[in-house]
């Protein structure tokens, strides 16, 4: 019996400047396919334990994905060579380990029935590709339907097929997720089951953050993360409060996006790999210059006629409310904006880097032309006569429709131009230990205008292009030895934002001088360290998994000038957190789930707020304002499975959020309370339905569902809201309000064969409300209001009552084609926000949206993409927009993609 190999201490964690210093693992050069090891591997998803198994004997294992989709491996405890070890683990899954006669291991049906092969699972323990430094199983698709809580997770192919115009469109047929503001700047800014904005979803890219919240004037707020989409590898969603280091402050969720490895662009036994992608889209054009007008216009009340011996000055009515430029649509199928990529990868023994280059260029859209949506000219008359007979007449002009734009015209500030690269290197000194350095960079010039100017009479104009500039460096560890007690992960990161606004102010009837280009700088920079450990053990009670650990993170956002000081904040903030989750699992028909975290919190604001006394007469005091809290917030779940792939699940999980920068430093909103502003606690109740069987009407099939009941209660949700300075002066403010309360239904689905797929997402909302006590409201009943309170952030953060997608496809010629087609219906808000006299109401209406896709692989090497989005060409606006911005028309994109 050959010894087990020998476990070498190293300093490597300290290389992530953690606090701890880890023990890495050195396997020594044997004869793996002999060795016998001591294996404590506890039950659970076979893919994770196939993974374990192989890795520890240094072996290549091959496996179809399909095959283990929704499978537990059996628990294997004891000395095995790496054979006897699988077949431990497979033992009553209906597959089998078969040995080639090269030695590799594969693992196949028991009896094998010939099912095809959608590709190859690659489980592998030799020295260049072993430890992940993500998820343990390389089946996250089928995560959300075995999970105590909704989520989703999207793949590299689902991201292809919703690329759409902006990048928060592959998000579209997510259920319970929109992204607020999606025309505007191209950044993501998610909406979770009405969660949103100030890291209420955190959106992390290889464990990194990078959102900013930046000012939309009158309208309110958008909390901005960049990334270009052909650098994603994958995304997981998790909705509602969440344990673990990413979930620090996620009231709402976690949006996780992996970028590109390896393994994404090496294919086959190759040890390197090139993907080339490109493409073309139609229907945009390129950005006039700053100030050209846009939509309809010139409105309002004019004298058009007296009599009775009345004399009066007669106005015209304008002949035409537009101008004639941006309705020179180019004809479908034109190429008018663009996109490509390289990405490549190669593999040394121990080590393997990847980098990628990627560039996307597209001008301002063009408005569909079908539907009831598209604004009109209504001309209203009214007639007054005074005593002696004479009157007068008046003709008001106004415009009905969802916004200024016409059908079929040029949508200004929605062109986006940005370059992105991407540097990662992997080190893996032994087949269970990784570390990875990367280095991401995003730069982008984009059209953006602020929602207040599409509101006034003077219509939409186009502005000065804005840029944004986003740096990111990470460093992630992993170390996940055959021992059960370890699965050590430690990353570190840093962001550097950025970002120079430039928005254009006309008024017409004021002086030239009121016509000006209004520059805006702001750079923030983000850090954060985390580490995590999870032990597992087999007890006489059922078998147990713990996971703790700790994170720490910092900020700082200040202007570039003293003089920008009055409309940027200029503070700093750090926040903490341990956390400790427990699974327990004492029979195959019972879990228990619980978690804990301790949250706390510090901010400084460097600029000076005069903050009035209480007493007559008013005194100022100049502060520097501080802000600092703590608390816990506690999760627990239990689920029951009944019968085989059908689970029943209950989850209460509460979730702190502090106060961020915006909120609790001074700058475009005034910040007189700020120093009283407690943590946002969010308590939420979700009770569930998993479905997860294969085989369930034909062999072969695949069956998904989710149903989902959620009950979301947030206290002291953070707002702006108008309350009485000095008793009689008002002024908008951040303040804590009462509460936040959103309930509703989700469902999500996927039926798929070998031939065909279906995918279901759907959420409908039965109650919303917000409350708010205070003097402006004498009783309880007239505090509280489903739409949000006066003047506040919430009221375009409402989504839709109800919104669905369906999506039907099919595989034909040989798996060669994949084709199909989604319908999505978005509705109407729940309700109309309570009056306000700063925030406008954006009323998107309900509209329903028809896409088609296909791709056809030519070779093993070469695809092609064509894509139709909105092929009815609907004049509609997105719903959780801030402005009065009319959404795409119909798109035809169509690219290629080259594996070497």
């Amino acid at each position: 019996m050959s010894a087990s190999p020998l476990l070498r201490p190293s300093c490597l964690a300290l290389a992530l400047s953690l606090a701890c210093a880890v023990p890495l693992a050195h396997a020594q050069a044997t004869a793996a396919d002999a060795a016998v090891l001591d294996y404590q591997i506890a039950a659970g998803p076979l893919g994770t334990s196939l993974n374990r198994i192989a890795a520890s004997a240094g072996r290549t294992l091959s496996v179809d994905p399909a095959l283990l989709q929704g499978k537990q491996a059996k628990a294997v405890h004891g000395q095995y060579s790496v054979e006897q070890a699988a077949a431990q683990a497979l033992q009553g899954s209906g597959l089998q380990l078969v040995t080639t006669a090269s030695g590799a291991l594969t693992v196949q049906r028991a009896p094998a029935n010939g099912v095809e092969r959608i590709g190859t699972l690659r489980v592998q323990g030799d020295q260049g590709n072993r430890t992940q430094l993500g998820d343990d199983s390389r089946n996250s698709a089928d995560t959300p339907y075995t999970s105590a809580q909704s989520g989703a997770h999207l793949s590299l192919q689902q991201i292809e097929r919703s690329r759409g115009t902006q990048a928060g469109d592959i998000f579209k047929s997510v259920a319970g997720v929109i992204n607020g503001d999606n025309r505007n700047s191209g950044a993501l800014d998610l909406n979770i089951r009405g969660m949103q904005g100030f890291n209420r979803v955190p959106v992390l890219i290889d464990g990194s953050q990078q959102q900013v919240t930046v000012y939309r004037g009158y309208a309110g707020v958008a909390g901005r993360s960049y990334i270009d989409p052909d650098m994603i590898g994958g995304i997981d969603i998790q909705k509602g409060p969440t344990g673990g280091a990413e979930g620090v402050g996620a009231i709402g969720g976690v949006v996780s996006m992996r970028t590109l490895n390896a393994e994404d662009i090496i294919t086959g036994d190759k040890d390197w790999g090139i993907r080339l992608k490109g493409g073309f889209s139609d229907n945009s054009t390129s950005p006039p210059p700053a100030f050209t007008t846009g939509g309809l216009r010139n409105g309002g009340r004019f004298l058009t006629a007296c009599g009775g011996g009345r004399t009066c000055t007669v106005q015209q009515l304008p002949s035409e409310f537009a101008d004639e430029t941006g309705m020179d649509r180019p004809s479908t199928g034109t190429p008018t904006g663009g996109s490509g990529s390289i990405a490549a990868a190669k593999r040394w023994g121990e080590f393997e880097v990847l980098g990628a280059f990627a560039r996307r260029k597209t001008g301002n859209y063009f408005a569909g032309e079908n539907g009831p949506g598209a604004p009109e000219p209504h001309y209203a008359t009214s007639r007054t006569t005074d005593s002696r007979g004479r009157w007068v007449e008046y003709t008001t002009v106004s415009f009905e429709g969802l916004n200024r734009f016409r059908a079929g015209e040029e949508v200004l500030n929605t062109s986006v131009d940005n370059q992105s690269w991407l540097l990662k290197g992997t080190w893996k000194p032994s087949p269970d230990q990784a570390l990875e350095l990367g280095r991401m960079k995003y730069q982008s010039r984009y059209g953006e205008l602020m929602p207040s100017a599409i509101l006034r009479g003077e219509g939409a104009l186009q502005s000065a292009l804005s840029d944004v500039d986003a740096d990111t460096w990470t460093a992630r560890y992993r170390w996940q030895p055959a021992n059960e007690l370890i699965d050590f992960k430690a990353n570190a990161w840093r962001t550097a934002l950025d970002n120079t606004i430039r928005n254009v102010y006309s008024f017409p009837a004021l002086p030239p001088e009121y016509t000006y280009i209004e520059t805006t700088y702001r750079q923030a920079e983000r850090w954060g360290i985390d580490a995590t450990n999870t032990s597992r053990f087999i007890t006489a009670w059922g078998d147990v998994a713990l996971q703790y650990g700790f994170t720490h993170g910092k900020e700082d956002v200040h202007p570039i000038s003293a003089s920008q000081s009055f409309s940027s904040n200029n503070a700093k903030r750090e926040e903490s957190s341990l956390f400790a989750s427990a699974e327990w699992v004492p029979t195959d028909w019972l879990k228990f789930d619980a978690a804990i975290r301790h949250t706390r919190y510090k901010s400084y604001d460097r600029e000076i707020t005069r903050v009035p006394s209480q007493s007559r007469p008013i005194a100022y005091t100049d502060v520097h304002l501080q802000n600092k809290a703590s608390g816990n917030a506690p999760i627990a779940a239990i689920t029951f499975t009944p019968l085989e792939g059908v689970q029943v699940y209950a989850r209460y999980a509460e979730a702190l959020r502090m106060p961020g920068l915006f909120e609790t430093s001074s700058g475009p909103v005034p910040s007189t309370f700020a120093m009283d502003l407690r943590p946002e606690r969010a308590k939420n109740r979700e009770y569930g339905i998993n479905l997860l069987r294969d085989g369930l009407f034909a062999e072969g099939d695949q069956a998904r569902l989710k149903l989902a009941y959620f009950d979301n209660h947030v206290k002291d949700y953070l707002t702006r809201t108008t309350v009485q300075l000095d008793g009689w002066v008002s002024s908008p403010v951040i303040e804590n309000i009462d509460n936040a309360d959103f309930k509703g239904y989700e469902i999500t689905a996927e039926y798929r064969t070998p031939r065909f797929f279906s995918e279901l997402s759907g959420s409908y909302y039965t109650y919303t409300n917000f409350c708010h006590s205070d003097r402006a409201y004498p009783t309880k009943s007239a505090a509280c209001h489903p739409g949000g309170v006066t003047d506040s952030y919430a009221s375009n953060h409402v989504p839709p009552r109800a919104s669905g997608a369906l999506t039907l496809g099919t595989h034909q010629l040989d798996q060669r084609l994949t084709a199909g087609g989604r319908v999505s219906y978005t509705g109407n808000r729940p309700t109309l926000p309570r009056a306000s006299s700063i925030i406008p109401v954006v009323d998107w209406g309900s509209y329903v949206l028809v896409d088609l896709f296909a791709n056809y692989r030519i070779n093993e090497h070469v695809a092609l993409d064509l894509s139709v989005d909105n092929l009815t060409d609907r004049y509609y606006m997105d719903a959780m927009t801030l402005g009065l911005m009319a959404s795409p028309g119909r798109t035809v994109r169509m690219g290629f993609t080259v594996n070497f």
